[in-house]
């Protein structure tokens, strides 16, 4: 399981049609239409065993915003980019096969875009805390 905590911020858009992000810069313009979470802190505990099975992993996700007692979730698949580099300051999740370094996810079944439009919306609030939680699924 990977959990990536992250923080709302004015500026998020969500509406990349290709992908989402979140970033640990603080800072973030509306040019970055796909990042969706800011001052994102990543936990990769055991994230180099999995890259390192031969199979394809698929990943199930969650992302659960809490504001005001107010819970926004919404849940998307795909697969783990083994390329992925786990020292990067940003975690990319992608509808396409693209596979670079600061992908995590490819072949997604959701892009910003294609996200709850309540979860961006609180996103938007710099006070909105919340975590990506990712669980290992091994393909058979």
């Amino acid at each position: 399981m990977i959990v990536i905590k992250f923080v709302g911020h004015e500026n998020i858009l969500g509406i990349h049609f290709n992908t989402f992000e979140f970033t640990a810069d603080a800072h973030l313009t509306k040019k970055g239409d796909c990042i969706i979470g800011v001052n994102s802190r990543f936990d990769f505990k055991g994230l180099g065993k999995k890259l390192k099975d031969s199979r394809p992993i698929r990943v199930k996700g969650r992302i659960i915003v809490s504001l005001n007692e107010q819970k926004y979730a919404d849940k998307f698949e795909g697969v783990l980019n083994k390329k992925f580099e786990p020292d990067s300051k940003e975690i990319v999740f992608r509808k396409s096969r693209f596979d670079s370094s600061r992908t995590l996810v490819v072949e997604c079944n959701k892009s910003a875009r294609e996200l709850d439009r309540k979860l961006i919306k609180a996103l938007k609030n710099p006070e909105a805390r919340g975590e990506c939680i990712i669980n290992f699924e091994i393909e058979k």
